[in-house]
């Protein structure tokens, strides 16, 4: 009997492409080729990263999600998302466009999961769909496009100045911003 081969996945990444990348994980730096592969080579799941995208190619990104679900449902590939931090914008035009989970990872742990099926099972089974993602996000946490591809996030319960770093948006602006305290008691700007 001959051992089962581990499962194909396919990453479209601008970025530098993660070292450990190989057997089980192609990395694909082109949309258009990109888009031939996943319709072509049997993946098990798809993954679009918008790490260090400016919002020409982040749009590009959201395209590329929905010309993927349009495809026969044969052809159709689990699509997966990877994000550095939750981003409002993203997630609704993420919403509908057939996302099967949003991943916050970078490219290079995606690549480490990779190589190690039951690790990459694990993670996929973590993920959430834009929309609960969109549900899990305080209303008051805002995110804007940096030059360099980035998000930098701020905190509209408390005058839209304050800064939340990954800490912060880990422990209170995802599913637990109940209990924060600018939530219950919200500073806004004069602006607003």
């Amino acid at each position: 009997m001959s051992p089962v081969a581990p499962p194909k996945y396919l990453l479209y990444h601008e970025g530098e492409v993660p070292p450990t990348a190989g057997q089980s994980l192609e990395v694909v730096t082109s949309p258009a080729t990109y888009l031939h592969e996943a319709r072509e080579k049997d993946v098990a799941a798809v993954f679009i990263s918008f790490h260090g995208l400016g919002q020409e190619k982040r749009d590009l990104a959201i395209e590329l999600c929905r010309i993927l679900d349009s495809l026969e449902k044969d052809r159709k590939p689990l699509i997966y998302v990877l994000l550095k931090s939750p981003n409002r914008d993203i997630l609704q035009a993420l919403s509908g466009a057939g996302v099967t989970g949003v991943l916050y990872c970078d490219p290079i742990q995606l690549a480490l999961h990779a190589l190690h099926p039951q690790n990459m099972t694990a993670a996929l089974k973590c993920s959430r769909s834009p929309e609960q993602e969109l549900a899990s996000i305080c209303p008051h946490l805002l995110a804007e496009l940096a030059g360099d591809g980035q998000d930098i996030h701020f905190c509209r319960a408390y005058r839209s100045i304050m800064v939340v770093n990954k800490t912060r948006i880990r422990s209170f602006c995802v599913d637990r911003y109940s209990h924060c305290q600018q939530y219950k008691n919200p500073v806004f700007s004069q602006d607003e």
